[in-house]
């Protein structure tokens, strides 16, 4: 649906969109969805899993031109009337306390016989509590469902970017923690062409901040005998980064005469304004959901693609992303929910 969500998202779903669809949808609910994207499956996975041994790494691939780069969003979800408990794994993106060879979840890029590689790890895991409650207000014709994302947040990365024949480069890495807070509002109003629609508002990361310690190696290239040496760790002072606020409105309604779905959102933040547009048709029955989409903004062009299939128990769905500015990228979502 183009990461349109903040009006269409109910249940565990809507966790990350706007908490306040928290409220719609049963009143119990297991979800699990993973979206992740890379250049090179196979890179990646090496890259991850000596993501803090980059000495064994280099030499290791010494001989090997390496390029590799992939991110992961993530969210593993339980629901009780209107209290959900998730865990999401998302982008750090540039939030983290130093600068980053890549805003990537994972970047490698490496030239043959060479050790100077650029190397950067950054993930960050929010564990939330969400609550809701739904009112009404005299000024509206349907009740106002309320909801809040109280998140505790765990950030971890790493960089390495030596010069192209540097001899010696810094290894900088980081463990933080904190706070922040989503509110979100949704309503249904009666929109032209869309008739009964429903509406919503979200703001995220509200008072966020991640405090970090750091620290930092020295690693000695020898390009001659493709060799890496270490020095000690050694402690970097402390550093607070302040999280941005991002407000997004969305609606969501269906066209009656040809039971087309349309879902939209607007993101703001200071970067600037990303659009968010959606389809989705119904087939056999409502069984298979149909679903395509845009996603667009100052620096950022994707077409999504996918299908929803609602089963008797359970929920699956899964969906194709293309980066029109990276064609290298594959991403791909895959979400399954029970009861929800």
């Amino acid at each position: 649906m183009g990461g349109a969500g903040v009006a269409s998202s109910t249940g565990l779903t809507a966790v990350y969109y706007n908490p306040a669809g928290l409220l719609s949808g049963s009143s119990t609910g297991l979800r699990l969805s993973l979206a992740p994207s890379y250049s090179d499956y196979q890179k990646v996975a090496d890259a991850f899993s000596r993501a803090t041994d980059i000495s064994t790494f280099l030499t290791d691939n010494f001989s090997s031109e390496l390029a590799a780069k992939g991110n992961l969003n993530a969210l593993f979800g339980l629901k009780y009337n209107k209290i959900g408990l998730s865990v999401m794994a998302l982008p750090l993106g540039n939030y983290a306390a130093d600068t980053l060879a890549s805003d990537q979840t994972i970047f490698i890029e490496k030239g043959a016989f060479a050790l100077q590689a650029k190397a950067a790890y950054s993930i960050r895991y929010d564990y939330v509590l969400t609550l809701g409650r739904t009112f009404s207000l005299p000024i509206l014709p349907a009740n106002v469902d309320a909801g809040v994302n109280l998140k505790s947040i765990n950030a971890l990365y790493g960089t390495f970017a030596p010069a192209a024949l540097a001899t010696s480069a810094p290894y900088t890495t980081g463990t933080g923690n904190g706070t922040a807070f989503d509110l979100g509002l949704r309503t249904n109003l009666e929109v032209p062409i869309l008739g009964s629609a429903a509406v919503g508002v979200t703001m995220r990361d509200l008072a966020g901040q991640i405090n970090y310690t750091r620290k930092q190696k020295t690693y000695y290239l020898n390009n001659l005998t493709g060799t890496v040496t270490t020095s000690a760790d050694s402690d970097l002072v402390d550093k607070a980064v302040t999280l941005d606020s991002v407000t997004v409105i969305g609606i969501t309604g269906q066209l009656g005469t040809i039971n087309l779905g349309l879902a939209a959102d607007l993101e703001l933040d200071k970067a600037g304004t990303i659009t968010h547009l959606g389809l989705e048709y119904p087939l056999l029955s409502g069984l298979i959901l149909a679903r395509a989409g845009v996603i667009s903004g100052p620096t950022t062009s994707k077409t999504t693609y996918g299908a929803k299939f609602n089963l008797p128990i359970f929920s699956l769905g899964a969906a194709g992303i293309i980066d029109n500015n990276d064609k290298s990228a594959t991403a791909w979502t895959f979400d399954i929910g029970l009861g929800d």
